[in-house]
């Protein structure tokens, strides 16, 4: 099943490709943030996702290629069954730019994520992408401010807790993003499962 909304707009729409998770936090984030010497902004519950391809701000006349590359692309991947590891300063506490659960088998995603750049990028004339082989699947739980990331060392400041968990990776979506002040506001405009074999 898929379904197509209308963004309303000429006005160009920042874009994104993800799939929505919808496990639950192995860490209690909001108490444990507490106890840290600076500010983590958590991810709210509903925005919790795993980033195929960031397309940045395009013009909605895109939307409809957009959609239908991504409408083949569900008829050639299978669904995914993945493993969310225990979340992570990432991409590394050294360098830190939030909190995150790495997400496996690596080299399934990448496939998929591969598909999605190759087509979409060029699309969209985005340059500054890590390409697939470099992309590393995770679902951000929380971020550093701005001002913070990649520049603290987290080494002293462990996780721990936390357990894997399962999820079943099968349809991918396409998502508005409008930045506000109290935060980012996500729409769905797209989303299709994915049917090919394995």
């Amino acid at each position: 099943m898929s379904t197509l909304i209308n963004t309303g707009s000429e006005k160009k729409v920042r874009l994104f490709v993800a799939t929505a998770w919808a496990g639950e936090r192995s860490l209690a984030l909001e108490s444990w943030g507490e106890e840290l010497p600076f500010r983590i902004k958590i991810v709210p519950d509903e925005q919790l996702h795993l980033t195929w391809c960031f397309l940045g701000h395009c013009h909605p006349a895109i939307i409809p290629k957009v959609t239908q590359i991504l409408a083949d692309a569900t008829q050639v991947h299978a669904p995914i069954e993945a493993t969310v590891q225990p979340p992570i300063w990432w991409p590394q506490a050294s360098r830190a730019t939030g909190i995150a659960c790495p997400v496996e088998p690596v080299a399934s995603f990448q496939a998929l994520a591969k598909y999605l750049q190759n087509l979409l990028m060029p699309l969209a004339n985005v340059s500054n992408q890590k390409n697939a082989p470099n992309f590393r699947p995770h679902i951000t739980l929380a971020r550093l401010k701005a001002f913070q990331r990649g520049r603290m060392n987290l080494k002293s400041f462990p996780l721990s807790g936390g357990v894997e968990q399962p999820w079943s990776v099968d349809h991918i979506s396409l998502y508005q993003s409008q930045l506000t002040d109290e935060g980012p506001i996500y729409s769905r405009l797209y989303t299709k499962a994915l049917q090919g074999k394995g």
